[in-house]
């Protein structure tokens, strides 16, 4: 299993499955929240209203990117995991709970010489 770390989230590849990762990372990616069973998008109020992993600690969620026509396309080939602190985000229109996935980033340029 492998896995693609974020800023703010975990995904990991099902089982049998690839991805370009290079592709990914040069993309804008988002995390569509999932609801419990039988929630409305109407009455959600906190975190508690999301499916939550087993230890409670993070969202799942779909991974999806708004292609070049605007339209959105959810990536059935990995799990995501979001953290609850995640900035997380509303649409009325589309009735979905999102949050913009956080590519994470490496500032070398302090770096010394190290012998």
């Amino acid at each position: 299993m492998s896995q693609i770390n974020f800023a703010n989230a975990v995904a990991t590849l099902k089982d049998g499955e690839t991805i370009n990762e290079e592709g990914l990372r040069n993309s804008v990616v988002y995390a569509k929240l999932m609801l419990k069973a039988g929630m409305k998008f109407d009455k959600v109020k906190s975190t508690k209203d999301f499916l939550l992993s087993t230890k409670g600690e993070h969202i799942r969620a779909e991974l999806f990117i708004i292609n070049n026509k605007g339209n959105m396309v959810i990536d059935q080939r990995l799990w995501v995991n979001v953290d609850k602190s995640a900035k997380i985000m509303r649409d009325d229109h589309s009735k979905m709970f999102f949050v913009e996935l956080i590519h994470p980033t490496l500032d070398l340029s302090g770096a010394v010489e190290a012998f």
